[in-house]
């Protein structure tokens, strides 16, 4: 379980200044004008090989400016980011006295029983520290004081932002793994509206006649819980439904669908869930878009199979249509179930470890080196510039997805079709089934050779 933690604090304290330095670049919009930061912006950092979410919000107020339409919902926004974070930097300006919105949201943090640390912030030399004892007055000890622009305190930040999550639980589970060598395998389940997902997830439950515990970090709209299953332990995230943008009002709402995304980023697995009542929508596969730009392993679940009235040659017909639908992911298993009667249910724990074991898959590279040279003699490369394309040698680099780095003379030489072949072979000869494969062409230089 990645932790969440939401950099909370008045406008123009610099949150946003504090979110670029931690993530290491310009992600967000720096600026002195009020408000400059609308949407809550995510993205998940690494502090000592341990997995950190990190959420900047727009600065939240206790009064609102009724001259900026904007303000409220965007201020809602924040507040539900901050309800649902696992740990909170509360961030004061350290160059200016406390402010009554200061004040507020102090107030606001102790009554939702967060677990905070005070960040002084602007603290560009060490007098601005004797300068604030009043920061003190707000209730919130052992306050961390930094210079997001001269990186002062940075380290000392992370160090606390560690030890505190750790004292919350987090964290443990990767020691377990590495103890025990059982997989954690996370997957969730997404799709739109009214498709099943949430009684899908509770007859998971049901079937799995399994132990379920709560994990740290449970939201309202996208609810974990931990199954075990045999030797296997599964996360389940279900999530609230997808619309298209358009049709997503702002504040808790808009924020649910922010959820969701969440929800795939931290999953090995993805299920889409369908309704077999209905045509494949272009949310559909805008969803099955998004999971695949995020690298993630998908299945299609074709829910509500009960509804439908079956012929010898129905499941065949299903299956052709969603091929059709999405040709651009042909490798994604398909599950036919229904959550109302149970029928199917049960083999979805055991597809989805499937799946999580095929996105782990080595192979060789002297398996790999034969295999290429039965392909190239098969179909050589064709090529787009007078060069003739040619590939020295291949070696899988890395899993989780799996990733394969084709050594050649020119990249660029390669016709975009070779690729495809590449991998619709690969895929037939050692699997891979509902995982993406990252292929990359790599130009040889002389440290590449044998």
């Amino acid at each position: 379980m990645i932790p969440l933690v939401a950099i909370i604090g008045r406008p123009n304290v610099g949150k946003s200044a504090l979110f670029n330095r931690l993530v290491g670049k310009r992600h967000a919009i720096v600026s002195e004008v009020y408000g400059t930061t609308r949407d809550a912006l995510s993205t998940v950092i690494e502090v000592k090989k341990k997995e950190i979410e990190l959420v900047d919000t727009a600065g939240i107020m206790s009064l609102y400016n009724h001259n900026d339409p904007l303000l409220q919902p965007v201020q809602e926004q924040a507040k539900e980011v901050m309800d649902q974070a696992d740990m909170i930097l509360f961030l004061v300006d350290g160059t200016v006295q406390l402010t009554n919105d200061d004040i507020h949201l102090a107030d606001m943090l102790r009554k939702a029983n967060k677990p905070v640390v005070l960040v002084v912030t602007k603290c560009d030399h060490e007098k601005v520290k004797h300068e604030q004892s009043e920061i003190y007055k707000l209730g919130f000890k052992n306050p961390v004081f930094i210079s997001s622009l001269h990186n002062r305190g940075i380290d000392e930040l992370l160090e606390r932002l560690i030890q505190e999550l750790k004292k919350l639980g987090f964290f443990k589970r990767e020691a377990h793994k590495k103890k025990t060598g059982v997989p954690e395998v996370s997957f969730c389940l997404v799709g739109k509206p009214n498709v099943g997902k949430s009684s899908l997830f509770n007859q998971l439950l049901q079937k799995s006649k399994a132990v379920v515990s709560d994990v740290p970090g449970t939201t309202r709209d996208a609810l974990d819980s931990e199954l075990h299953y045999g030797d296997m332990i599964f996360k389940v995230i279900d999530t609230a439904g997808l619309k298209r943008p358009g049709k997503v009002e702002q504040g808790i709402e808009q924020y649910s669908v922010l959820r969701a995304m969440r929800a795939i980023k931290r999953s090995d697995v993805c299920l889409l869930v369908l309704d077999s009542t209905e045509k494949i929508s272009k949310m559909d596969q805008a969803v099955s878009r998004y999971i695949l730009n995020e690298q993630k392993s998908i299945i299609l679940v074709m829910n509500k199979w009960d509804l439908i009235n079956k012929d010898q040659n129905m499941m065949d017909r299903f299956l052709t249509y969603l091929q059709h639908q999405f040709d651009y992911i042909p490798w994604a298993p398909v599950l036919f179930v229904s959550a109302k009667t149970g029928e199917n249910v049960s083999s979805i724990l055991d597809q989805v470890y499937r799946v999580y074991q095929e996105r782990h898959k080595r192979i060789e590279t002297g398996k790999l080196n034969r295999f290429i040279e039965e392909i190239t003699h098969k179909h050589p490369p064709s090529g787009t510039k007078k060069i003739t394309p040619k590939i020295f040698y291949v070696t899988q680099v890395d899993v989780h997805p799996p990733h394969f780095i084709l050594f050649v003379n020119t990249p660029d030489a390669f016709h975009f079709s070779w690729r495809r072949y590449f991998e619709n072979q690969l895929r037939e000869k050692f699997g891979f089934d509902g995982t993406p494969l990252v292929i990359e062409y790599r130009a040889r230089t002389r440290a590449d050779r044998f």
